[in-house]
């Protein structure tokens, strides 16, 4: 069975359900992000939540902004 790639509003869906995890800064809006990961699978962006929370605890922020997504 294929399963064809996210189009950006099944990105940001699944951008949302994922940052749920994490305290997520207000300048962080799932929809520019969606738009600038075309090609993206569910997986790569549960990837890019993740890796923007490690960098964020790595700078001992208490939540994820804007600078970890990019």
């Amino acid at each position: 069975v294929v399963v064809p790639l996210p189009d950006v509003r099944g990105r940001e869906q699944i951008l949302k359900v994922h940052m749920r995890k994490f305290p997520i800064d207000d300048d962080v809006r799932p929809m520019v992000i969606a738009r600038g990961t075309p090609g993206f699978s569910g997986g790569d962006l549960a990837y890019l939540v993740n890796e923007a929370a490690l960098f964020a605890a790595r700078a001992h922020r208490r939540s994820v902004t804007g600078d970890e997504v990019e």
